[in-house]
């Protein structure tokens, strides 16, 4: 029900509507059973918060709780001692959480889902001390935007035996030793970690997550290609591996990856051997659904074609090439590599209209080719008129769907 996600302050003002609509909210618990603050609700009384949690025999089991709502400490710790059932709490607004601040946490009980979001900036030994007291409880943890001025390492982690899910975005001067996290978190499916440095000088072994599924470093910085899993899923590297024969050792059993679905290792220097070694097993089990190769260092000069980089596949759904010096002569051939295409990311090459009318005509449902300066609005409407997805748009566009452009 909308009323259920309402803030705070509009579950208030419909209360006063009429005398019947108030006795009907009243008596419907389960309508309070979601509390949700927001900047324009602040500060926030005792007395209302208490009145708030009565309406619902103190059941609240989600919370979505503005920044500036930490200011008063007594409403965040009488909030965790009445609402034992909390156990999704989601923090927004603008400005830094501090360690005294998400002290209160500690009288949670049930934590198990904890999300910040990207405007609500944390420190690393916050995270660290959030993630301690809420050990015992936590499956899903969200910082995405854990910030330092300085150089900061996070060496140690808490054992948290529950966690299936982290995500960590970073901004600033942030480095943690791997090998800890995965040690302390074995329960992990799901492990994404954005911007950071490793403390790792050898291969990374993630052989100890054998639950992960979905594996995102982007522009995190490892030196080898990892041992992962052999049920791993999904494998986002973007920015953050080089793959050449030096860094590569001879156990091949890393490269046994017979579940993949998704392979993306964008914007990294890599070897035609590697990438072929990588979805070997996956192709030949029919699984592998997406590959994206957008912005890989080429070679120049070099005997190999464009098209030696991308491995065939009958069950590719997904493809990405964008930022590469790419052709209409390099992108047909690629394309025929991938039957079952339906999707298909070309931004920023040199194509033309004949490779746009190439996909058309071969059934791919969504093309984007922002930045092809070389591709015109007239033939951006032509493949919309046969119901094609175009994205085209340049730098000082603003609509992520037209860019029109007249040749």
């Amino acid at each position: 029900m909308v009323f259920q996600n309402l803030a705070m302050r509009d579950k208030m003002i419909c209360l006063a509507v009429s005398k019947s609509w108030n006795n009907f909210l009243e008596c419907t618990k389960t309508l309070w059973t979601t509390l949700y603050t927001s900047r324009a609700c602040q500060p926030i009384s005792l007395k209302a918060l208490e009145q708030y949690l009565k309406r619902s025999d103190s059941t609240v089991d989600n919370a979505l709780l503005h920044l500036e709502s930490f200011a008063d400490k007594a409403n965040m710790e009488y909030l965790t001692n009445t609402c034992h059932r909390l156990t999704d709490l989601r923090i927004h607004g603008e400005g830094t959480l501090s360690q005294s601040q998400a002290a209160f946490l500690a009288t949670a009980k049930g934590i198990q889902k904890l999300h910040l979001s990207q405007d609500t900036q944390v420190t690393c030994q916050t995270m660290v001390f959030i993630s301690d007291i809420c050990r015992q409880t936590l499956k899903e943890a969200k910082f995405l935007h854990v910030k330092e001025k300085e150089i900061r390492a996070v060496t140690s982690w808490p054992r948290m035996n529950a966690l299936t899910s982290i995500h960590m975005d970073f901004v600033g001067f942030c480095a943690l030793n791997l090998s800890k996290l995965i040690e302390a978190t074995p329960k992990i499916r799901s492990a994404a970690i954005n911007n950071c440095q490793s403390h790792e000088t050898s291969r990374l072994d993630m052989t100890p997550w054998p639950n992960l599924e979905r594996l995102v470093l982007t522009k995190t910085k490892i030196y080898y290609f990892p041992k992962l899993p052999p049920g791993l899923k999904h494998l986002i590297l973007d920015g953050s591996c080089n793959l050449y024969p030096s860094s590569i050792d001879d156990d091949n059993s890393i490269f046994s990856l017979p579940l993949l679905e998704t392979f993306s290792f964008q914007d990294n220097n890599i070897d035609i051997p590697q990438i072929f070694a990588i979805t070997e097993s996956c192709i030949r089990a029919n699984n592998l659904k997406i590959i994206r190769l957008g912005g890989i260092a080429i070679p120049y000069p070099s005997d190999n074609s464009l098209c030696d980089y991308f491995p065939a596949s009958s069950t590719v759904e997904e493809l990405s090439m964008e930022e590469l010096d790419m052709w209409d002569e390099d992108a047909t051939e690629i394309i025929k590599l991938y039957p079952s295409l339906k999707k298909i990311d070309l931004s920023n090459t040199q194509i033309t209209k004949a490779t746009v009318m190439e996909l058309v005509d071969r059934g791919v449902e969504s093309i984007i080719i922002n930045d092809c300066d070389k591709v015109y609005s007239n033939t951006v409407k032509m493949a919309r008129a046969k119901g094609v997805y175009v994205s085209y748009k340049f730098i000082d566009d603003t609509d992520s769907t037209s860019g029109e452009r007249e040749s």
